[in-house]
């Protein structure tokens, strides 16, 4: 019961504390069914040494059984330990997509009115050019390619037409998540 009021109403989807092997103890989802008692979650593997503060990028195969239903999320995680002060677990949080898939949304629609009627916003990974996110155009228009250039600039397709892009690092709280808008 305690878990359900941490996430309600907050940007959680998932909060679950888990044991050392991974399994859950207890979790709480909020938009979302949280994993029965037991399961193992492959999240856990992929944070189990994350610091405290620190927030990692999860894909699909991470929020395997975690009943997030986007593809990819932004997840945190801290060791749980017990009285002794021996790490005994962790505590692991999978953001709500929806808010960054609304922010994406906001920017498209804000451009569009500065009068770029055919802007998109794009939240992509720096690190793999992955689209993570985009607003702003039908979806049989969702094809992106970004393809670095000589300058360290990049030549954006959308659509299958070269377009004009704006590449902003996001952060929260001070800290660089490693993607772009």
């Amino acid at each position: 019961a305690r878990m359900d009021e941490l996430v309600r109403g907050s940007s959680v989807a998932l909060l679950a504390l888990l044991d050392s092997t991974g399994k859950v103890v207890v979790a709480a989802g909020n938009g979302i069914k949280a994993p029965a008692k037991g399961i193992t979650l492959p999240i856990a593997a992929a944070t189990k040494d994350m610091q405290r503060g620190q927030i990692q990028l999860a894909g699909s195969d991470e929020l395997q059984d975690s009943g997030s239903p986007a593809a990819t999320t932004f997840v945190m995680s801290m060791a749980s330990r017990n009285t002794s002060g021996e790490v005994n677990g962790q505590l692991v949080a999978l953001l709500s997509w929806q808010p960054v898939q609304q922010i994406i949304t906001d920017l498209a629609d804000r451009t569009a009115k500065s009068g770029f009627a055919d802007a998109s916003g794009v939240l992509v990974s720096s690190d793999t050019l992955q689209v993570l996110a985009s607003s702003g155009r039908a979806a049989d228009e969702q094809q992106l390619t970004l393809a670095p250039t000589n300058d360290a600039s990049f030549v954006l397709q959308y659509g299958g037409e070269d377009c004009v892009a704006s590449l902003h690092p996001v952060a929260i709280e001070g800290e660089p998540l490693g993607v772009s808008v």
